[in-house]
């Protein structure tokens, strides 16, 4: 660690080089590029990507270990509401919904001037 200004909520772990950045933050409502909602969150604010057609029509939830098969399937099947609920439900439960969670820089991780790097 080196020059930094204004580190929140992050956990270092060991053998890390963290050298000039200003901020680095990590807020009470990230998802780390999930597609969950957090606690007392607005559905609006979930993040789907939209994959396989530019027109739209075959957005998927991120998750955590996702797989281009697993985006593949959830794309080519819209038409089964079951099976996109099940989706969704799935997603929902990979990550932990509760808000004020911790970043983490894991170990050996090297960042060198980042200037506001948040969730």
């Amino acid at each position: 660690m080196h020059n930094i200004d204004y580190m929140s909520h992050v956990v270092v772990e060991e053998r890390c080089i963290i050298f000039n950045v200003n901020e680095l933050i990590t807020t009470d409502h990230a998802k780390f590029g999930n597609g969950v909602v957090m606690d007392g969150e607005n559905e609006d604010v979930r993040i789907w990507l939209e994959i396989a057609n530019e027109a739209g029509g075959r957005k998927v939830l991120p998750f955590d270990g996702m797989l281009p098969a697993d985006a593949w399937i959830w794309s080519k099947y819209r038409d089964d509401k079951v099976l996109m609920d099940r989706f969704i439900e799935m997603t929902c439960k990979i990550k932990d919904s509760r808000r004020g969670q911790y970043g983490r820089i894991g170990t050996e991780t090297v960042i060198k001037d980042c200037r506001v790097l948040k969730d």
